[in-house]
């Protein structure tokens, strides 16, 4: 069963995904929801989480290019058209 968290986040990727909102404002969600899971039970939640982190910072000091960086935020989404 997926957490009300985790539905949240995968939605906001999505979004981000689909062009509806920009990264800028994917991370104005993102960030509280970082810090919120840090001491949540919800692993699920937390693994996707911390990967969109660690892909955020990597897009952000360069090492991954536009495409790269879209393509693995996708693989955390089910069904992104």
């Amino acid at each position: 069963m997926v957490s009300e968290t985790q539905d949240e986040l995968q939605k906001n990727l999505a979004r981000y995904l689909k062009g509806d909102i920009t990264l800028h404002e994917f991370e104005d969600w993102f960030a509280p929801v970082l810090w919120n899971l840090a001491e949540s039970g919800d692993d699920p939640a937390r693994e996707i989480a911390g990967s969109v982190h660690i892909l955020i910072s990597e897009f952000s000091d360069g090492t991954l290019q536009l495409e790269t960086f879209r393509e693995r935020l996708g693989t955390l989404v089910p069904n992104v058209v």
